[in-house]
Parts: structure tokens; C-alpha cells; sequence
């Protein structure tokens, strides 16, 4: 029977060396990779969600100021129309006199 040895020999390391000196390559690991990469992605959906969250908020503040101005210059402007319709009524009771 013929036998077939693919596996390397052992004494045999990956990567090239000087005598007594080898420089190799970690093993890479893909698991890792697309863990750190996933996690990566939650942090920044998590920080872009915030984000959008704190610009919301800040946004419907701004809005409900802005209400109470137009409701307080509402009223301000009817006190004004009253003002003009006396005064229109004293400016004809002045000429009547």
C-alpha cells in the first residue's frame, strides 16, 4: 500500500526565519473579525439612534415655545385691534365736540 503524507512536517513553521529566529503570522480569525465588526455596527446605530432621539426632543421644545409666542402675540395683537377701534371711537367723538 502507498502512503500519502500531505500534512507539514513538524518541524516546519509558517512564515520565513533566519537560523534560530522565526518570524510568523498569527493565526487570522473571521469569527472575530465580524464579532468586533458587529459590535462595531450596534455602537454606532446605538450612537446614531441617540443622536436622532436628542435632536427630536430638542426639536418639539422648539416647537412648543414657539406656540406659546404665537399665542402671546395673538393676544397682543386683538388688544391692539381694540385699541384702534376706541381710539377710532374718541377720534369721532372729538369731532363731534
Amino acid at each position: 500500500m502507498i502512503r500519502i503524507n500531505l500534512a507539514p512536517e513538524r518541524g516546519r513553521r509558517r512564515g520565513a526565519g533566519f537560523k534560530g529566529f522565526n518570524i510568523s503570522l498569527p493565526a487570522f480569525n473571521l469569527g472575530l473579525l465580524f464579532g468586533v465588526v458587529y459590535l462595531g455596527l450596534l455602537l454606532f446605530i446605538g450612537v446614531y439612534w441617540w443622536v436622532l432621539a436628542a435632536t427630536q426632543a430638542n426639536l418639539t421644545a422648539e416647537i412648543d415655545r414657539a406656540q406659546k409666542d404665537l399665542a402671546l402675540l395673538k393676544q397682543q395683537i386683538g388688544q391692539e385691534s381694540k385699541v384702534r377701534d376706541l381710539a377710532t371711537e374718541l377720534r369721532k367723538g372729538v369731532d363731534v365736540i
